[in-house]
């Protein structure tokens, strides 16, 4: 009774700061169950500890396989899925972190390679020196963003 207590203070918990964060909440708590599982579970058994369909759990689990969070695991006998989760809590962090400063700033880029662009059409004068102004700005911002990103570390 008392490993249940546990298991779902964990998964609750994770759950409540995964959507404070803008994560997927059945993700967090998927990966919080296969966390504190001693052992590989199955897409039943998650769907059953979870009280979750099997197909949104095995979405969910496709999630965590893209990120490298879980990894479908044989188990000799039975032809079910089974999952185990990657412990590296640190390094799937990173990696999301990365990859999804990556995404936005390569957007930022290419928007504000359209607003340079745009700025040429522009007539009066005045106007078009204050919107490079405040453009110059935008990229040292942006300049600084992805001078952090880069420092971000691959492991710690």
């Amino acid at each position: 009774m008392q490993d249940e207590i546990f298991i779902d203070t964990v998964i609750k918990s994770s759950s409540e700061f995964a959507d404070s964060i803008g994560i997927n909440s059945v993700v967090a708590q998927i990966y919080a169950l296969l966390y504190v599982s001693p052992s590989v579970l199955s897409l039943d058994e998650i769907s059953e500890k979870l009280h979750l369909s099997k197909s949104t759990v095995s979405q969910n689990i496709r999630i965590l396989e893209g990120w490298d969070a879980v990894k479908n695991t044989f188990v000799k006998g039975s032809r079910k899925d089974y999952y185990e989760v990657n412990h590296d809590i640190m390094g799937i962090i990173l990696t999301r972190l990365k990859r999804g400063l990556s995404n936005r700033l390569s957007k930022a880029e290419k928007n504000l390679n359209e607003m340079v662009n745009l700025i040429t059409t522009v007539k009066d004068t005045a106007r078009k020196k204050f919107y490079q102004k405040r453009l110059e700005k935008l990229r040292e911002i942006y300049q600084k963003i992805l001078t952090l990103a880069i420092m971000i570390p691959d492991k710690m």
